[in-house]
């Protein structure tokens, strides 16, 4: 009884001792060594934190997506302007027609105050206007408004209509008048359903390049 004891103790070392040397067999019960690094988080198990962003990266224009609509640009003088113009657009997924025209454009607005009969009467006024703080005048001395008090020229709306109501409110008639260019050359038609169609950064080189061009939203008709 004793040796088979014995007997059993030693076969058993010599399993465990076998069993030792064995690849472990894959299946359901093989056993995965951790991983290094951070502990792997389930999305559902993830607190409800804001995402941030990097520190250094910039933040891109916002666009807004409206509907297709149809702009052009210029006008470009030469021929060479125009068709690198066209290469930058192109560059930007935008299809491009070229044509020759003219452009009427707003340039701001002329305050002044109606031609008087002489001009000494013009400067009756203009002594009028000094006297109420009114420095910037001329009168004007040739042509269809020849004894007209210019009061300034406007790019702004806003601004030629404050100056106006200040001239009205001493008892005086002026005038606001629009004031228009020709613009005559190359144009660049193109739509885009982005708002704006181009980035500012871009409209700004091609304005330093070509000295003069302007973007309009014109009619798709």
């Amino acid at each position: 009884m004793k040796y088979l004891t014995l007997g059993l103790l030693l076969l058993n070392l010599f399993v465990f001792a076998w069993l030792q040397t064995q690849p472990e067999p894959f299946g359901d019960t093989a056993r995965v060594s951790p991983l290094s690094g951070k502990q792997l988080v389930l999305l559902a198990e993830q607190p409800d934190t804001p995402a941030l962003e990097p520190a250094n990266e910039r933040v891109a224009p916002r666009v807004t997506f409206v509907g297709v609509a149809c702009y052009s640009l210029g006008p470009f003088v030469s021929e060479a302007g125009a068709r690198e113009a066209n290469e930058t657009l192109a560059g930007l997924g935008l299809a491009t027609q070229q044509r020759e025209g003219t452009r009427r454009e707003l340039t701001g607005y002329w305050v002044y105050i109606p031609p008087l009969l002489s001009r000494d009467e013009a400067r009756e006024v203009t002594a009028m206007l000094k006297a109420r703080g009114i420095k910037d005048f001329q009168i004007v001395s040739t042509g269809p408004k020849k004894n007209a008090i210019s009061l300034g020229f406007f790019r702004s709306h806003d601004s030629a209509e404050q100056h106006y109501a200040r001239i009205s409110a001493l008892g005086l008639n002026p005038v606001k008048e629009e004031n228009y260019r020709e613009n005559s050359g190359l144009w660049l038609d193109f739509s885009s359903p982005n708002r704006p169609p181009l980035p500012e950064a871009i409209v700004d080189a091609l304005q330093q390049q070509y000295g003069g061009i302007a973007m309009h939203e014109r009619n798709c008709s």
